[in-house]
């Protein structure tokens, strides 16, 4: 497995920026919405690719957790993507900023654990909370999301005026 990816920034400054990936990760993918260390934030990036090499004397930051357990963008969504950005010479992230809605772009959200793995965890954990978890408390909450018993959340304060959808057939 790849140890360095290419993230998409769906918000200015719309870098594609190179994140290592860390040992608690679940297996990534292009098109995949995670959330990502910039600055003393978060932001909410898309999955370009694997990175063939680290940029030279930078130190890199790890990607922080994913927001969905299947590629959001397939590989003809990213590739329709890419040809805009290229005809409207337009920054990949910018392109994609336009092309999904505003609850997708978001990293104003929570977590949700329907498995709260008898109390070790709060029924709610907001994203800063995991930059301060041990790599075992990550490796827990990595099988509870692979299992299905984690969701990804819009800020209940703002859940009320963005809606998410889900595609139920195309």
């Amino acid at each position: 497995m790849n140890i360095l990816w290419q993230a998409l920034l769906t918000s200015p400054p719309y870098a594609s920026l190179t994140y290592r990936l860390p040992a608690h990760f679940p297996p990534p993918w292009p098109g995949q919405r995670v959330l990502v260390p910039m600055g003393r934030g978060l932001r909410a990036a898309v999955l370009e690719g694997p990175a063939q090499a680290a940029p030279q004397g930078l130190e890199l930051k790890d990607l922080l957790w994913p927001l969905d357990r299947e590629p959001l963008l397939d590989a003809d969504w990213l590739d329709l993507a890419r040809s805009l950005a290229a005809r409207q010479m337009s920054p990949l992230g910018r392109i994609l900023e336009v092309l999904l809605p505003r609850g997708l772009r978001t990293s104003q959200l929570t977590f949700s654990l329907a498995d709260r793995l008898g109390g070790r965890f709060p029924a709610h954990v907001p994203p800063r909370a995991l930059l301060g978890m041990t790599p075992d408390d990550l490796a827990a909450l990595r099988d509870v999301w692979l299992a299905g018993n984690m969701r990804v959340r819009v800020q209940p304060s703002k859940e009320a005026r963005e809606r998410l959808v889900t595609l139920a057939c195309d």
